[in-house]
């Protein structure tokens, strides 16, 4: 059953954060996930959401993710106490039309 992490953070310079985060593609696409987004409001929240397989693909791929998000924080890119995660299963999906 597909898996989503969810992050939302504070990030005070997204594009900063972005090319902070471009430097771990390589290790953040072999962790597992079918797709990474980072979703910004344009006020200073961003959400990254993360689809896995499978939920333990997803529980695999926690230490990339802690580590990205941990070097992030220690370089001011994301405000550390900001931070809020949720995980959970799809439960219902309405298709994209093209």
């Amino acid at each position: 059953m597909t898996c989503y992490r969810i992050t939302r953070c504070r990030v005070p310079d997204v594009e900063a954060a972005i090319s902070a985060v471009k430097v771990h593609r390589e290790r953040l696409e072999s962790a597992g996930a079918r797709f990474i987004d980072i979703i910004e409001d344009g006020e200073g929240t961003a959400m990254v959401v993360a689809c896995y397989s499978s939920r333990e693909a997803m529980e695999s791929a926690t230490v990339v993710a802690n580590h990205v998000f941990s070097e992030l924080i220690r370089n001011g890119l994301v405000e550390g106490d900001s931070v809020e995660i949720f995980h959970g299963k799809t439960r219902f999906s309405v298709p994209a039309t093209a």
